[in-house]
């Protein structure tokens, strides 16, 4: 059972992120959500691992089972705190490199942004980012290079994002299958192991 409960929040993440490439449209993510559903999606394995080895028993003694509800939802706050103080992210999920690369160009021939390598400055929203392109997922990553930065200009840059990529399209290709495969065995797995074996 233990094994259940450690294996399906993490099968359930990696089902709902083996997904996306068939959506095939960019998904904009914040880092901090994106943070977070990962958060939940290990939440099981934290649960059986550290939590059931530190857990004081004489709470699990006086509140029996609803300890366990207390816990959860501590660790379900402490989630919410780490993605909330984080430094400013943003992910995009079903992009080609090309059509980033397009988008700043387009950006940086009106003068709106100063380049160098991969770091970005869009002064007139007050915002600095490096970024790096995942091919083999189709994902970006655009990572605050400072913490004192404008948070109004990033969560207006994730909106121009959202708009500008909203027509795009990202081939779907068997790379796509991962995930989705890597989640079903984990549920089997698990299943098999949670109750079949008992």
């Amino acid at each position: 059972m233990e094994l259940f409960i450690a294996l399906i929040p993490l099968a359930v993440y990696l089902g709902l992120i083996g997904m996306i490439p068939f959506y095939r449209r960019p998904i904009v993510r914040s880092g901090g959500s994106d943070l977070f559903w990962l958060w939940l999606g290990i939440g099981g394995l934290v649960m059986v691992g550290p939590v059931k080895l530190l857990f004081p028993i004489n709470t699990l003694v006086l509140w029996h089972e609803f300890a366990f509800v207390l816990v959860g939802a501590l660790y379900i706050l402490v989630g919410v705190l780490v993605s909330g103080i984080r430094q400013s992210q943003i992910v995009v999920y079903n992009i080609r490199r090309e059509d980033f690369q397009s988008f700043l160009d387009e950006l940086q021939q009106k003068s709106e942004v100063q380049m160098i390598g991969n770091c970005v400055q869009i002064p007139k929203i007050d915002v600095q980012f490096s970024y790096e392109t995942q091919p083999f997922w189709q994902s970006l990553v655009l990572q605050a290079t400072s913490r004192n930065q404008n948070l109004g200009g990033w969560l207006q840059l994730e909106q121009v994002l959202r708009e500008k990529f909203a027509a795009c399209r990202t081939p779907i290709t068997m790379k796509a299958l991962i995930l989705p495969l890597v989640a079903v065995l984990l549920v089997a797995w698990g299943c098999y192991l949670g109750f079949l074996r008992t």
